[in-house]
């Protein structure tokens, strides 16, 4: 018996985009080109193999129903590609308005077992941030800070008022494992001790001071403090402090603001807002095709400071309005990611891209990859594969591997590629006698792609 050398090494930079392919059938069952009704309602984000499905809608029991159709597809797609749930990593969270009524259902019963919903004061984590049914972050401010301590709690050995390590590298070494910490995913938490209400729009005309009846201009924006932030920046700070006080030779009576100056290193609130900016900044040097920065525009009425009016996207907006008054129409709202994007005033050029350039348009209307994996398919039915009403548009791209069994064991990869039932082009490769069939298939179906990427910008030019 021998090892079987097939698939590929861990931490292959190809392992997430052969992922990616193998999950976008789950997440076409999901969003505007789902087939069912409700499920169009729904959205799905994935970070690898941790998913999360939502819907917003006006009422409880609604939501709960969509979710548990939502459920059902996602768990008969798991089934079908020999995956399975973790029934104890399921968690169940609904987000109310603070100033209305709760009317929560409090579970939701799946196939696979009851999800209780996450109590008022609690919160799950997901992806390394403890959200609370209104989004106020305070448990997650409270876990990282606790978390910030008992680390700094580890360096008590390295250092002291009399011997230990150098300064600078015990700055270093706070920067990296505490410091971190406290900063994690702070463009999702943090919104800065100061935000901007937009100035409300008027409709009635008014009488002004020559007698004339005229509409007023709008309001001018008004600058409100952050409560919240105010106290989530102040547990932070006393977080630092704990750690300033372990890490660097001080003594327990030292101010917060000297410790800060000697340490060179600010209060959190700068630092955070130094965290958007960056964030800001990656936001807009992506290019405009990049979901993310799609997604900025979506529920503006206007352009965004980082993209301009030509390029407003056209992608879905949120599944209800937040506001169902007469402004509404014309007020732009924002979320935490339009609000990022804002921080900077002026457009900053993007990496280049090999996609055709153009409006960003909807997700949908970009290049989509369908891969049907069977045995027993035939090029001369080609053009059947695909039941959709656009797949006169379509490039159909057969690929396979295969390997000589005259023990040579030479191994090789073809590709052909369909549009309108002709051939566009038809290529082999012969991968050598070191290749197994799973690595000539692999090739086929990088070098089919590839092609088929390139002939349909070709025909689009």
């Amino acid at each position: 018996m021998q090892a079987v050398n097939v698939g590929i090494p861990q931490g292959s930079p190809v392992s997430p985009i052969l992922y990616i392919l193998f999950a976008a059938p789950l997440h076409r069952l999901f969003g505007p080109a789902a087939r069912d009704r409700d499920l169009r309602r729904v959205r799905l984000i994935s970070y690898v193999d941790d998913n999360l499905l939502y819907v917003a809608s006006n009422s409880a029991e609604e939501n709960v129903r969509i979710l548990q159709k939502a459920y059902d597809e996602a768990h008969k797609w798991a089934v079908e590609n020999g995956l399975r749930y973790d029934a104890e990593k399921k968690d169940f969270i609904e987000f109310v308005a603070p100033r209305t009524s709760s009317d929560a259902t409090g579970e939701i019963v799946l196939r696979d077992g009851t999800v209780e919903a996450v109590e008022k004061l609690s919160s799950f984590r997901w992806l390394g941030v403890h959200f609370d049914s209104q989004l106020r972050f305070k448990q997650h401010v409270d876990k990282i800070s606790a978390s910030a301590k008992q680390a700094a709690g580890g360096m008590v050995m390295l250092m002291n008022t009399q011997k230990g390590m150098r300064v600078s590298d015990s700055r270093r070494l706070y920067i990296a494992c505490i410091r971190s910490r406290l900063t994690y995913a702070a463009a999702v938490w943090w919104r800065g001790l100061e935000r901007v209400e937009p100035g409300r729009p008027h409709k009635r005309r008014r009488r002004g001071s020559d007698g004339r009846l005229r509409i007023p201009p709008p309001d001018a924006d008004e600058t409100k403090k952050n409560t919240e932030s105010a106290s989530h920046a102040k547990k932070l700070d006393s977080a630092q402090h704990a750690a300033l006080l372990r890490a660097f030779p001080a003594f327990k009576t030292t101010s917060k603001s000297s410790l800060q100056v000697e340490a060179a290193c600010p209060p959190m609130d700068l630092v955070l807002d130094h965290c958007l900016d960056q964030a800001a900044l990656r936001i807009a040097g992506m290019d405009p095709h990049n979901p993310v920065r799609t997604r900025v525009t979506i529920v503006t009425a206007k352009a965004s400071a980082i993209l301009p009016s030509t390029e407003v996207s056209r992608a879905m907006p949120p599944p209800i309005s937040f506001d169902d008054s007469r402004a509404a129409v014309t007020r732009p709202y924002s979320t935490r990611l339009t609000a990022l994007a804002k921080r900077l005033p002026d457009n900053i050029e993007p990496a280049t891209s090999s996609m055709q350039r153009g409006s960003a348009g909807s997700l949908g209307s970009h290049a989509q990859v369908y891969i049907e994996g069977r045995a027993d398919w035939k090029l001369p039915e080609a053009g059947k594969a695909l039941d959709r009403a656009e797949a006169n548009n379509s490039i159909e791209i057969y690929t396979d591997g295969s390997l000589l069994d005259d023990g040579s064991r030479i191994s090789g990869a073809g590709w052909v590629i369909y549009k309108d039932g002709q051939v566009l082009e038809r290529d082999h490769q012969c991968t050598g006698q070191f290749c197994e069939v799973f690595d000539a298939e692999a090739v086929a179906l990088m070098r089919g792609t590839a092609r088929g990427v390139a002939l349909a910008i070709l025909l689009n030019a």
